[in-house]
């Protein structure tokens, strides 16, 4: 079926409506001189039918002599599009310099993505790609990538494993540092406070213990010591201090809320604007003006790709959502409510995720007819540990 349909779009056919009450005898006919037809319908008044350009020369005469009406409503296939693009000089010249400006343009890098980087700091290896002239312009085709992961490796011994392929216009480098004992970061190191905290638990696997349960640190103070003095030679033994230091820890937040407030909300009304975004300048495609007092505004980028490779094009859409103020009165409790939610809410923000909260306390700071104001403490208990290399 696909088939079929590509080899007439490419021999072309027209649509025609075959007019008054005369669509048997156009099918009879069609039938006698061999010509097919298809997608055939039955209208009020007329019959619309498909047939290839030969068929219809065939028949044109032919429905002339029988007094069989027929006009041409739709045209398809190659043989027009080559016909128009024969009339258009000027359009036929730029779609071809298009079509060749947009194959060189691809022949470039336009985008390095680099993942998999924990340790290794990403500017350092951007810099080292670029020395090895993987960088935005250098032409595809002269990059080697099965000698470009091996120098990656030799720079970087920390790492595991490394993949460069390159797609289109981009290239993926992709890395796996290596784990546990293969890592190069091994050296001898202490555990300090990562913030302030009281200890509630310690577990020494490594080092020597500085600090002891019940005891308020501070931030960045020593916990567990990777400096070890051996009391028989009278020497100090440097080693990478390890273990597990709990500690409680609270976070503040504050909220108020007044007696009058205006609330902000969108009113369904929206502007899109849309951009051209090409080697980091925008060109504005849309004519729209922003006709609001407020809005909120929401941007989204999309790459331009021809059979996904990216091309050095991104579509950037703004959408711009009115909104209109609402003043709303409340009362002395819902004022509390409101500012006990939104303390709690600033708190929150404060909160590693996955810790778990064991204790919360709301204070308020001031209420009065016009304005409340509370205070939110949060009480975790968590691993305050963080490792601190010893430079030596």
């Amino acid at each position: 079926m696909f088939l079929l349909l590509l080899m007439r779009k490419l021999k072309g056919y027209v649509t025609i409506h075959v007019l008054g009450k005369k669509g048997e005898r156009f099918i009879n006919l069609a039938l006698r001189m061999n010509v097919e037809l298809w997608n055939i319908k039955r209208e009020k008044d007329y019959l619309i039918v498909n047939l290839s350009i030969a068929g219809y020369r065939k028949m044109w005469q032919q429905c002339r002599k029988e007094n069989i009406p027929i006009k041409i409503i739709r045209k398809k296939g190659t043989p027009f599009l080559l016909h128009k693009l024969r009339k258009r000089k000027v359009f036929s010249v730029g779609l071809v310099l298009f079509i060749l400006a947009i194959y060189l343009i691809s022949s470039f890098i336009w985008f390095i993505d680099v993942t998999g980087l924990e340790t290794i700091d990403y500017n350092q290896f951007s810099t080292f790609l670029k020395e090895q002239d993987l960088k935005v312009g250098t032409i595809k085709y002269f990059i080697d990538t099965e000698k470009l992961e091996q120098n990656i490796k030799l720079a970087f011994p920390q790492i595991a494993w490394v993949s460069v392929n390159v797609k289109g216009t981009q290239v993926l480098v992709e890395v796996v540092e290596k784990e546990g004992e293969e890592s190069t970061d091994k050296g001898p190191a202490n555990v300090i406070a990562a913030k302030d905290g009281v200890i509630t638990k310690i577990l020494v696997l490594s080092g020597q213990q500085e600090v002891n349960v019940g005891d308020t640190v501070a931030k960045n103070q020593l916990l567990i010591s990777g400096q070890l003095f051996n009391g028989e030679t009278r020497t100090h033994m440097l080693v990478r201090a390890f273990g597990i230091i709990e500690a409680r820890v609270w976070y503040e937040g504050y909220g108020e809320a007044l007696q009058q407030e205006t609330v902000y909300k969108e009113t369904g009304n929206l502007v899109t604007v849309k951009y051209i975004e090409l080697f980091g300048k925008k060109v504005r495609i849309s004519k729209k003006n922003i006709p609001y007092e407020k809005y909120s505004k929401v941007i989204s980028a999309q790459k331009l790709t021809i059979k996904d490779s990216p091309l050095p094009f991104k579509l950037i859409t703004e959408r711009y959502y009115e909104i209109k103020g609402e003043k709303n009165k409340y009362k002395i409790d819902q004022m509390e409510r409101l500012a006990r939610e939104r303390a709690i809410e600033n708190a929150m923000k404060k909160v590693p995720n996955g810790v778990e909260i064991v204790n919360k306390t709301v204070n308020i700071i001031e209420r009065s007819g016009k304005i409340v104001r509370v205070k939110v403490i949060l009480e975790t208990i968590e691993d305050i540990g963080k490792i601190q290399r010893i430079n030596y």
